[in-house]
């Protein structure tokens, strides 16, 4: 019966992980909530690269930004949209970064090969250290070694202090991966600095 179970989560858990969060969010939906008294513009900033544009707005923004369809609860900051023309790009990258909650770093091969990109996880990056605050979210799309992300420095610094999140290869698990990215927009850790100086540490978390 226990092997039995576990063929059905594993066949099914997509199934499963769908029922589960309805059946949540309906708990959620019968208490009142407090309105977002946010002093960010965006919840969020999604950096990656142009050529990766059109599986961006199908795997991620459809699925988040509230502009793309009512239910969903996000307001998202990306180029294509929000970036000013005439502006200088890098003041773009700049403002978005520091008019949202968190910024988002798409890492692809084609992030990677992009300066822009890695500049503006740069940007993320210092402002982490500025704010104090664990502002950036590194999520890795396809097969990218260990070796690949540690050669620009901007990463190797990130992954020297914390994770990242992998975009799943099975199907079933995209929406569990979804809420996960969910939660980590929402959620705000403040951080503080060690005696050294140079690292820094979770000392608290806030969920929104």
């Amino acid at each position: 019966m226990v092997l039995m179970a576990a063929i059905v989560f594993t066949r099914c858990r997509g199934i499963c992980f769908v029922w589960y969060k309805t059946i949540i969010k309906k708990m959620i939906d019968s208490h009142p909530q407090a309105a977002d008294k946010s002093e960010y513009r965006y919840d969020a900033y999604l950096c990656y690269s142009k050529k990766d544009f059109e599986w961006v707005q199908n795997s991620l923004l459809k699925h988040l930004d509230s502009q793309y369809f009512d239910k969903n609860k996000f307001t998202l900051c990306f180029e294509e949209r929000d970036f000013l023309p005439g502006k200088e790009h890098i003041n773009n990258i700049r403002d978005a970064i520091w008019n949202s909650r968190k910024t988002i770093c798409i890492v692809t091969r084609q992030f990677l090969k992009d300066g822009w990109c890695v500049e503006a996880f740069n940007f993320a990056q210092s402002r982490y250290f500025s704010d104090l605050k664990d502002v950036l979210i590194m999520v890795v799309v396809g097969s990218i070694s260990q070796y690949q992300l540690m050669k620009h420095k901007p990463i190797r610094n990130f992954l020297q202090r914390g994770h990242y999140l992998q975009w799943p290869e099975d199907y079933q698990d995209i929406d569990w991966f979804l809420n996960n990215l969910s939660c980590q927009i929402l959620k705000e850790k403040k951080v503080r600095r060690k005696a050294s100086g140079i690292e820094l540490q979770t000392v608290g978390t806030l969920s929104h």
